[in-house]
């Protein structure tokens, strides 16, 4: 299986700041899909407890996931597809990521 190694960096201020997500998919043993990554705040410090959504469009498909410590934040057994990503926490969200690539 192929997996694009793309990792995308984003953010965008709502209210008083922001929240960055970088997104980069990985490959699990089953087979399926997985998308890692790490949320982040404006001043660069990773936030805890965030919601990480993923979706595909073309399946409508959505999942969601919490950022632990450290920010990170682990998706798996994602199907195969393009997925959006975006984090929300408290006021702040990040912008919608570019399409990364599941395979």
């Amino acid at each position: 299986m192929a997996i694009r190694d793309v990792t995308r960096y984003l953010a965008m201020g709502i209210a008083a700041g922001a929240i960055a997500v970088a997104a980069q998919p990985a490959l699990a043993f089953d087979g399926a899909g997985s998308v890692e990554g790490v949320v982040k705040n404006a001043a660069g410090q990773p936030v805890t407890g965030a919601f990480v959504r993923l979706k595909n469009a073309d399946k409508r498909l959505t999942f969601m996931v919490v950022s632990q410590n450290g920010g990170t934040y682990s998706a798996k057994d994602l199907p195969p597809g393009n997925y959006t990503v975006q984090a929300i926490g408290g006021m702040n969200q990040s912008a919608i990521s570019a399409p990364v690539s599941v395979a």
